[in-house]
């Protein structure tokens, strides 16, 4: 904070100021809902520069000063040397493909600000095979060949979607907060079924819940 923002002729006050204005702000950064964070990202961010591996936000440094101290005190020497260099903060990324679209992987802990959203074709399934079995249970329909009649849907896929019923509920659960591995696709998800919940999440990829099951 203060290498990145501080100028030669801050007194200590200043740079008691910068250092408590940075605290307070990062402990309410996971409180911020979107509007606020886009509104503060508007006010600081200059640019960003996205690479295969790596992604540059660079930040005005006096909008910062003037966001943390005020503006009287923050654009004091603005037009000093070094007013026009940015503060450029890099971040690791990984550039995935899922379900046909390219998302952004940064891993770590700033992962979970880029969690992907559920994917339709998975919830679909899940939703759908819960109620073909209820209406089996209900004796609505005899059996999975019936179900298929009655939708026109193929049996072969009635009965490997069906078996998305009996996924353990932490599985369901990830899936439908969109935090399952990109890799995990329908075909994937119902081949060969596992009864068991903790042989479900081992075999299924970047998962780690149901191992208390």
């Amino acid at each position: 904070m203060v290498s990145a923002l501080a100028e030669a002729e801050d007194d200590v006050a200043v740079t008691c100021m910068l250092i408590e204005s940075g605290a307070q702000i990062a402990k309410k950064l996971d409180g911020f809902g979107g509007a606020h964070l886009s509104e503060l990202f508007s006010k600081l961010v200059v640019r960003v520069v996205v690479h295969q591996n790596l992604v540059e936000v660079h930040l005005d440094k006096w909008r910062m000063r003037a966001h943390l101290l005020g503006p009287d005190i923050g654009q004091q020497n603005r037009f000093g040397a070094s007013h026009c260099a940015p503060i450029i903060l890099s971040v690791e990324i990984r550039l995935r493909r899922y379900h046909g679209q390219i998302h952004l992987i940064v891993p770590g802990q700033s992962a979970k600000l880029t969690q992907t959203p559920p994917a339709p074709p998975l919830v679909r399934a899940i939703a759908r095979a819960h109620n073909w079995v209820q209406m089996i249970v209900s004796g609505e329909y005899k059996d999975q060949r019936a179900i298929a009649a009655a939708t026109g849907l193929d049996e072969r896929y009635v009965s490997k979607i069906i078996n998305a019923a009996f996924l353990a509920p932490d599985i369901v659960e990830t899936i439908f907060r969109g935090e399952q591995a990109p890799e995990m696709t329908m075909p994937w998800l119902v081949k060969d079924m596992l009864l068991s919940w903790a042989e479900q999440a081992e075999r299924l990829p970047g998962l780690s819940c149901g191992r208390n099951l």
